[in-house]
């Protein structure tokens, strides 16, 4: 999208669902919120490390005077000189105000930490900033916080109270690091003392259950492409989204391995770690198959109610799950979602008897810790074939049952 004044004039201060990021040149962007807020970000590197800073909002920063401000940060910076210090020091930037701390946080940790990162804007500008964002946040006693999650759990419910005062005990927790705030007056609060916990709900499949299973995903009413992603999240017992945002280069066909980069799973970010997986040969084929389906495409489960070369989208999976859910539920079945799969593969491995360090492995969890964790980088890759191989016959095994059930019983679910 070509930036001009016309156009941002046009998305500015009105509803917007484009891109909360647009890339404008030599590292500067632009940050658009669901609200339409502009802001101008740019990033560059200081000593090795990226940094990202923002410098003002549009329209009081034109598109000229960004430029002049980019230009002038770079040239500090190819002096070695980091814009940001003399600033800071002099606590020009600072934020003093609730809603100016939530912008600190977001541009300078959660955009990094966290790809969720426009939905827990969205929660905050909606829950929090109304309410108490004009106020200095030194100024804010606990009996205030207790107003606003009041407040918001008459408006939302009261788990979503409770996870708000999670989300912002965090943010202010960030500011207390960062010299921004003196104390956090939300650490003594328990979720309980505002609202409600939620409860895990924990649900595994036995036996013929995973039979079960594997044929409604099968049958589901969607592109093949989910279908193969559902079927190899079971397989594999790993997260949705580590095969979501998997490209084609992560499957090695020679070696049979599947590389989940650190950046695409959940403790990668921390550990700085990928997961590495065997495929067995009915995984090999199911990705064979999908290859198939957009050859030239760089990622493997590609967009598909308008095909584009970029993954799905994180809400795609929702709809289906909840579709399998029901023909699991319809059958007589444990109600099925789709991290109830990964549950599901954890708890068989224990049953078939998989040693536990390569159960931990295969799930993605870290089983080498402290002085180990330093010195071994093993994967038990020929140990992981032999449990995925085992695992895989397991599964076809309980679909011969489930159909042959079906055919002598119909739907009714049969308890041996």
């Amino acid at each position: 999208m070509k930036i001009t004044d016309a156009r941002l004039r046009h998305i500015v201060g009105k509803p917007y669902s484009g891109a909360p990021q647009i890339a404008y040149e030599k590292g500067l962007s632009l940050r658009i919120s669901p609200k339409g807020k502009v802001t101008w970000v740019l990033r560059y590197n200081f000593n090795g490390s990226p940094v990202r800073v923002k410098l003002g909002e549009y329209p009081a920063m034109k598109i000229k005077e960004a430029k002049d401000k980019r230009d002038e940060y770079k040239l500090l910076v190819s002096k070695g000189i980091d814009p940001r210090g003399n600033h800071i020091k002099l606590g020009v930037n600072s934020p003093k105000t609730i809603s100016a701390l939530i912008e600190y946080y977001i541009e300078n940790s959660l955009m990094e930490s966290n790809k969720q990162w426009p939905a827990i804007e969205s929660l905050l500008r909606r829950s929090i900033i109304p309410h108490i964002g004009d106020y200095p946040a030194d100024d804010i006693e606990r009996a205030d916080y207790v107003c606003l999650f009041k407040l918001e759990k008459e408006r939302a419910g009261a788990k979503h109270a409770t996870r708000l005062l999670y989300r912002f005990k965090s943010i202010l927790n960030y500011g207390v690091r960062h010299g921004f705030l003196k104390q956090n007056h939300l650490n003594h609060l328990k979720g309980s003392d505002v609202g409600e916990m939620s409860k895990p709900v924990k649900r595994k499949l036995i036996d013929v259950e995973i039979g079960a299973l594997w044929v409604c995903i099968d049958t589901l009413p969607y592109h093949e492409t989910m279908k193969n992603l559902l079927k190899l999240t079971m397989i594999f017992g790993s997260r949705v989204g580590e095969l979501r945002l998997s490209e084609k280069s992560h499957f090695d066909f020679e070696m049979l391995t599947w590389t989940v980069p650190a950046e695409n799973h959940k403790m990668g970010r921390k550990s700085g770690a990928e997961i590495v997986r065997s495929i067995p040969v009915m995984a090999e084929e199911i990705l064979k198959q999908q290859i198939e389906i957009e050859p030239d495409f760089k990622y493997m489960f590609p967009q598909y109610y308008i095909v584009k070369d970029k993954p799905l989208n994180q809400k795609t999976p929702y709809r289906p799950s909840l579709v399998l859910a029901q023909m699991m539920t319809e059958m007589g079945y444990t109600e099925t979602r789709n991290h109830d799969m990964r549950r599901t593969a954890r708890n068989a491995w224990e049953a078939l008897d998989f040693p536990e360090k390569v159960s931990e492995t295969m799930i993605g969890h870290k089983v080498h810790k402290g002085v180990q964790a330093h010195y071994l980088e093993y994967y038990y890759l020929d140990e992981q074939l032999d449990c995925y191989e085992e695992w895989c016959d397991y599964i076809l095994r309980q679909t011969e049952i489930f159909l042959r059930q079906k055919r002598e019983h119909g739907n009714l679910r049969v308890v041996s």
